[in-house]
């Protein structure tokens, strides 16, 4: 998974992890907000600790998006969200 920020003035300007690594995933639909999708991801050899992430929707694609991760886990099939 690879996140790009949109704004030049954000800290953190991109971001990947690998599928293998993320751990805990759960989909939250707020009533009132955007759904997100939010986990953590293992540090790879020579990382110190696991970090949280939490992926804003505002696009309405959080849903999508699990339900392909559940197909992914289920059928091995290639993951595009």
């Amino acid at each position: 998974m690879i996140f790009n920020s949109k704004d030049v003035k954000d800290t953190l300007q991109s971001f990947s992890m690998p599928f293998f690594t993320m751990h805990g995933l759960e989909l939250e639909q707020p009533v009132f907000g955007a759904n997100y999708i939010k986990g953590k991801v293992r540090a790879e050899a020579g990382g110190e600790s696991d970090q949280h992430f939490r992926t804003s929707d505002v696009c309405n694609t959080a849903v999508k998006c699990q339900i392909k991760f559940v197909e992914h886990i289920d059928n091995k099939t290639p993951l595009i969200c």
